[in-house]
């Protein structure tokens, strides 16, 4: 009976993926409920959590945020069930990232700060900074731009520690941000121009590119003429 159960969610879930091929996600959420409530019956937690992960999934690329914190929910509290730390950093993670979609800042907050601890449980130290990087993304995008600078340094410090050029790139680049933000130029300035040798090293063009543009536009903010002509 297991066996056949097993075989049914299989198809269901390489049914539910061809009508995502297909542009038919309502079909396809269909097949992938069917799923979750075939593991559910079974008492299978771990293959009932990723289901309902997946089914997050769509919704948040469907754009229903709401649906998809809602699937998440359910299937975090599965991985608490079972004790897989690792999946309920992930899943809070997805969480936190909807909730600021919602602007629901609090809320964001409240799940980047859940995921950095249980990622300080298992010493993961990219984890940890990850979030705080999120953390104070969220302190930003609220406005509140000094509670952001102390999550911000705190994730350079571990990111320096790793020896992480593309982790001290970005918060080099969310440092400058903030300075820009509380009208210090010449400290944005300072931070903008730290990450951009590190994006080259890290051969990511776009941001480099995007770091000129940002150190070409602090100058002239400064009165500075740019060097070397400008990027853009």
């Amino acid at each position: 009976m297991r066996e056949k159960e097993y075989e049914r969610v299989k198809s269901l879930n390489e049914m539910g993926d061809s009508c995502l091929e297909e542009g038919d996600s309502d079909t396809a959420l269909k097949h992938f409920s069917e799923a979750s409530e075939i593991y559910e019956r079974l008492q299978d937690k771990e293959s009932q959590a990723v289901q309902l992960g997946k089914i997050g999934n769509l919704y948040a690329v469907s754009k229903d945020q709401t649906k998809a914190i809602e699937a998440y929910t359910s299937c975090l509290a599965l991985f608490k069930d079972i004790d897989d730390k690792h999946r309920q950093a992930m899943v809070l993670n997805n969480i936190g990232h909807l909730h600021v979609q919602l602007r629901q800042f609090d809320d964001a907050l409240g799940s980047f700060k859940d995921a950095c601890r249980i990622c300080e449980m298992m010493g993961d130290k990219l984890g940890v900074g990850s979030q705080l990087g999120n953390i104070g993304s969220v302190f930003r995008d609220k406005g509140a731009y000094d509670e952001a600078l102390a999550p911000f340094f705190d994730a350079l410090s571990l990111y320096e520690e790793l020896d992480h050029k593309l982790g001290k790139a970005e918060q080099f680049t969310n440092i400058s941000y903030i300075y820009a933000m509380k009208s210090d130029p010449k400290k944005a300035l300072e931070w903008c121009e730290k990450g951009l040798p590190l994006f080259e090293e890290a051969g990511d063009s776009v941001r480099a590119d995007l770091t000129r543009k940002n150190i070409e536009s602090l100058k002239r903010s400064m009165g500075k003429a740019p060097e070397g002509g400008c990027c853009g």
